[in-house]
């Protein structure tokens, strides 16, 4: 049995403004041969949506769902469900610090492996939000079902949850204000088949297109953001102007 030599346990509820930093800051750093465990507890506002968008990013990503039993249930089940010779824990608000996999090197009794850089240079999808992508489309290219993510009126993640049909609702409403010049090549690009040519790419696809905003023309920008998830039925793409 393959020995785990660290388990990072973060509780989890009611975080979606903090969540997605916290775990962008372990999983840039998570030796291949540890394991991160987040414990939902509970969560009614949107965290256990843009949790999911985590699964699937790291081989020893653990992702538990639970009854709401407060932060000390929750530190329990990760501890229970922890494989790691050494625990470490971590709030949902806070962030790993950036030389966190360094100093693990230093501990001797630790025995990691780092994770190679080029499977850390990843953008997530709040991080992407900060980055003046004002909406960004998370889809699953098997069930065409999506997640809508956008920024609120107090620079809060938000997240719109259930959309079931990509390719109907959510790409009428990306073309809906395009002017018509761009449309139909914006809604062309938008395909089912033209996405899963996007998947299989390395690098960034961008596609420029004016809208109608306030009476006057918007250059705008829509393009997909490479993240550390590595699988072939997931594509993230973000609109912003240009």
């Amino acid at each position: 049995m393959i020995k785990i030599p660290l388990s990072i346990i973060v509780p989890a509820y009611n975080c979606t403004a903090w969540i997605g930093e916290c775990l962008d800051s372990v999983l840039r750093q998570l030796p291949e041969n540890c394991e991160l465990i987040v414990v939902d507890d509970g969560s009614n506002d949107g965290t256990q949506n843009l949790l999911a968008t985590f699964e699937g990013r790291h081989p020893n990503l653990k992702i538990i769902y639970n009854q709401h039993r407060g932060p000390s249930g929750a530190r329990n089940t990760g501890i229970e469900a922890a494989g790691g010779e050494y625990l470490s824990f971590l709030d949902c608000d806070d962030c790993l610090r950036e030389d966190f996999d360094h100093f693990l090197t230093e501990r001797k009794d630790v025995k990691v492996e780092l994770t190679p850089s080029e499977k850390r240079t990843y953008m997530s999808i709040s991080k992407a939000l900060t980055s003046d992508f004002e909406s960004i489309f998370y889809v699953d290219m098997v069930t065409s079902c999506f997640l809508e993510f956008y920024t609120g009126k107090e620079g809060e993640l938000e997240i719109q949850p259930g959309g079931t049909d990509f390719f109907g609702d959510a790409r009428e409403k990306l073309v809906k204000d395009i002017c018509k010049e761009d449309a139909e090549r914006i809604h062309k690009s938008l395909s089912k088949n033209n996405l899963m040519q996007w998947i299989s790419q390395e690098e960034t696809e961008t596609l420029s297109f004016c809208r109608q905003k306030n009476g006057e023309l918007e250059p705008c920008i829509l393009q997909t953001i490479k993240t550390r998830s590595s699988d072939n039925h997931h594509i993230v793409i973000g609109v912003r102007p240009e």
